[in-house]
């Protein structure tokens, strides 16, 4: 489990960086803003459920998965406060990454769930 957390620590530090201007094109769309936003709490409400279940399950999670939490949160506060000023290009790079991030927590979600399951 904890190379997946690695990964998921990698892409959301990329996604920083695609937010930061590496690109060259036009600003950003309201359209890709809003779902680089939604994108964004989705990940945070996924590490939140998976946070849950450790806990009522008492679980007992990783340093790793721990300090993920103060990860996501200043991730998304750092793309939620380039969102204005980066290029559609960026942002869409970003999306990739979030969704990545998305897809790894949701790997580790159904991890948490089946270690859950079996254990009763």
């Amino acid at each position: 489990m904890s190379g997946k957390l690695k990964k998921v620590i990698c892409m959301m530090c990329i996604s920083m960086l695609f937010l930061n201007g590496c690109g060259k094109s036009d600003a950003i769309t309201a359209e890709t803003k809003a779902k680089v936003e939604s994108q964004t709490d989705k990940a945070l409400e996924l590490y939140a459920d998976i946070e849950k279940v450790v806990e009522a399950n008492h679980l007992e999670a990783d340093k790793e998965f721990t300090d993920m939490k103060k990860q996501l949160t200043d991730m998304a506060t750092e793309v939620k406060g380039k969102l204005a000023q980066a290029k559609e290009e960026d942002a869409k790079l970003a999306l990739q990454e979030i969704d990545g991030i998305i897809d790894n927590l949701t790997k580790v979600k159904n991890y948490v769930d089946k270690t859950v399951s079996d254990a009763k």
